[in-house]
């Protein structure tokens, strides 16, 4: 199984641009990975809590720019 995580902008206003994160289940390997964690093995019975975005902040400017899951047994990913 694979994870693939894109981003897609939806509208771009001047110098705001919005847009989504998107991730997808694939039962299939990745054609093509860019992640240094290419075969990251994860026990089968590893329960999600909580999915966030992960935001940058600086002087006034906000991006939202990755998704951090939260699991039962206290890690992050």
């Amino acid at each position: 199984m694979s994870l693939e995580l894109t981003s897609a902008s939806a509208v771009a206003q001047g110098w705001d641009e919005f847009g989504t994160i998107n991730v997808e289940v694939l039962s299939r390997d990745a054609v093509e990975s860019t992640c240094g964690w290419d075969s990251l093995e994860l026990p089968e019975d590893l329960h999600v809590v909580r999915i966030e975005i992960v935001r940058w902040q600086s002087d006034g400017l906000i991006v939202d720019f990755g998704i951090r899951s939260h699991f039962a047994d206290g890690r992050t990913f």
